[in-house]
C-alpha cells in the first residue's frame, strides 16, 4: 500500500512539471537570449574600459555595443543639420534659397532721394553815393557796376543844398526811397535785391533833375 502510495506521488510530481514545462515552450530560449546578452555587456564593457583599444578596434566597440557617447554625438549632429537656434540677422541670410526679396517699401531711407542743394545765397555789394554841387547838382557813385544781388546803398550829402536819393528798378515799375531829404553833412542808408539791368540814381526834389546816375547790374 505505501509503495502504490509512493508511485501515485511520483506520477502526481511528472505530470504537474510537464504541464509547466508544456505552458512555457520558449523558457530555454529566453534563458539562452539572457545569457548572451549579459555575455555582450560584459564584452563590451572590457572593451570600452581598456586603455590600449586601438581606433579601429574602438570604432567597432563603440558599433558592436553602443555608449552613451555616441548617443550624445547623434543627437548633435541632428541639431547642427537643424541649424541655429537663433534667427538670421542679415537680410540676405534671412531670405531662404529660391526666395524673392521684398522690394523697399517708399518709406524706406534706402529709397529716400537726397533733398536738393539749397540755392546759394545772394551776393552782397555796397555802394556810395554822395551828393555835390560842382557848377550844378551831381551824384559821384564809388561804383558804375555791380552784381544781382543784395545792395546796400550808403548816401550823403555833400552839398550845402537839401538832397535826398531815390533808385528805380530798369522797367520803372520799382522806384525805392533811399534816404530822406537831408541838409549838409546828413546821411542814410538802406539795403535792397537788384536784378539784372540799368538802375537809375536820383534827387526827387524839384529842378534836380540834372541830379541822375546810372548803376548797371550785372546778372
Amino acid at each position: 500500500m505505501l509503495a502504490l502510495l509512493l508511485v501515485l506521488a511520483v506520477a502526481v510530481a511528472m505530470s504537474v512539471a510537464g504541464a509547466v514545462a508544456g505552458a512555457d515552450p520558449g523558457s530555454p530560449d529566453r534563458a539562452k537570449a539572457a545569457a548572451a546578452k549579459r555575455t555582450k555587456a560584459s564584452r563590451c564593457a572590457k572593451r570600452r574600459s581598456s586603455a590600449r583599444v586601438g581606433r579601429a578596434s574602438a570604432r567597432a566597440a563603440l558599433r558592436a555595443c553602443g555608449s552613451a557617447r555616441t548617443t550624445r554625438l547623434g543627437a548633435k549632429q541632428q541639431v547642427a543639420a537643424s541649424g541655429p537656434w537663433f534667427a538670421p540677422t542679415s537680410a540676405a541670410a534671412a531670405t531662404a534659397p529660391g526666395s524673392t526679396p521684398t522690394a523697399p517699401g517708399p518709406g524706406d531711407p534706402s529709397t529716400t532721394p537726397p533733398p536738393p542743394p539749397a540755392p546759394p545765397a545772394p551776393v552782397a555789394s555796397t555802394l556810395g553815393v554822395t551828393a555835390y554841387d560842382m557848377n550844378g547838382f551831381v551824384l559821384r557813385l564809388t561804383k558804375t557796376s555791380v552784381p544781382a544781388g543784395t545792395l546796400t546803398i550808403f548816401f550823403r550829402n555833400g552839398d550845402v543844398s537839401d538832397h535826398n536819393l531815390w533808385i528805380s528798378s530798369p522797367d520803372g515799375e520799382t522806384v525805392e526811397r533811399i534816404s530822406d531829404t537831408v541838409g549838409l553833412g546828413g546821411d542814410a542808408s538802406r539795403t535792397l535785391p537788384v536784378t539784372a539791368g540799368a538802375w537809375r540814381l536820383f534827387c526827387a526834389l524839384p529842378d534836380h533833375d540834372a541830379m541822375t546816375r546810372t548803376l548797371t547790374v550785372s546778372p
